[in-house]
């Protein structure tokens, strides 16, 4: 898959991963035919967004991601030399201002009380149907299925694996999540505000003042990754939780 493409390191230890990457592949700082990531979920994301619609590998990195024995670096690396790491196409989802403004996010759309003390109002429409009350809380976060084990899983204690989900952050009133066809346009105005747009880890973000709306939907490209269920390898997972049950022990231990 790799062998005469253009191959471009993204992350924050990618000199680590270069000490172990094969002789045969092709560096480059731009144009590259895919992005490898080294890191974490932020490092995805971040790949994403400055090299939108490059096909990306996804590697975590071994400082703070212990690997289970089938997906070290260099192994994951093989797979990909070879042609063997499976694609997934992932929904993206953009967010609109009134004033033309926009957002993309892989994992999700969040729309924040700009006071952490006020909480915001706000009406929701689905389509062009509304809910029929206002709701009052820190906000509201619209979803993909790859972000749903993110910010919407704090929220609703649950992820989906189709469609687009909408989490109500912190209601007044209890407010059922709701997960929608990946085709749902959603609007939300402020009816006070303020709030803040924001999109995955992104430092950009707009203020959307009280009277404002938003619209959210999913973009017309989907995004190709390579090797996400290695990513998301639940044994990898069970190690990293493994390391921070015994980094908590130590610390208090030593308290």
């Amino acid at each position: 898959m790799l062998e005469g493409k253009k191959v471009l390191l993204y992350g924050r230890n990618i000199d680590d991963l270069k000490s172990i990457l094969p002789d045969s592949l092709t560096l480059v700082d731009a144009n590259p035919d895919y992005v490898i990531t080294y890191g974490g979920d932020g490092s995805l994301l971040g790949a994403e967004r400055d090299w939108p619609g490059v096909p990306k590998i996804a590697l975590r990195d071994y400082h703070n991601n212990p690997k289970c024995p089938q997906h070290s670096e260099k192994q994951v690396l093989e797979l990909a030399l070879k042609g063997e790491l499976k694609s997934q196409k992932l929904i993206k989802l953009e967010a609109f201002t009134e004033s033309g403004e926009s957002l993309c996010a892989i994992n999700d759309i969040a729309l924040h009380n700009g006071d952490p003390r006020s909480a915001i109002r706000y009406v929701v429409s689905i389509d062009g149907k509304f809910f029929p009350h206002q709701i009052v809380g820190d906000g509201v976060v619209v979803s993909t299925p790859f972000g749903s084990s993110a910010y919407y899983k704090s929220i609703t204690g649950s992820v989906f694996y189709t469609g687009i989900g909408v989490a109500f952050n912190n209601s007044t009133e209890p407010m059922d999540h709701i997960v929608l066809s990946d085709e749902a346009v959603i609007e939300v105005t402020v009816t006070r505000g303020p709030a803040i747009l924001l999109a995955d880890n992104s430092p950009q973000h707009f203020l959307i003042n009280e009277g404002e709306k938003i619209l959210v939907k999913k973009t017309a490209t989907d995004v190709v990754f390579y090797g996400v269920d290695i990513f998301r390898c639940p044994d990898c997972y069970a190690l990293k939780r493994k390391m921070w049950k015994e980094n908590l022990s130590s610390i208090m231990a030593n308290k």
